[in-house]
């Protein structure tokens, strides 16, 4: 299993948008995305996200990560 660091963190959000980096790291192999929510503050993140994910990711890579 795989954990990401925070998804919001300057390292990445200086190069990639939300949607970049989601779909990066999970079809990189990231099973878990942690959002700290402290440095760009979201109150609707786990639904951007899972939009995100539902969106663009592959229901293999889904299930991939889920076995």
């Amino acid at each position: 299993m795989i954990i990401s660091d925070d998804m919001q963190m300057q390292a990445i959000t200086a190069h990639y948008s939300l949607e970049q980096a989601v779909y990066r790291a999970i079809m990189a192999g990231v099973d878990i995305l942690t959002f700290g929510n402290n440095m760009v503050y979201d109150a609707n993140i786990t639904s951007h996200v899972a939009h995100i994910i539902k969106k663009l990711v592959p229901q293999e890579r889904i299930e991939q990560s889920y076995q």
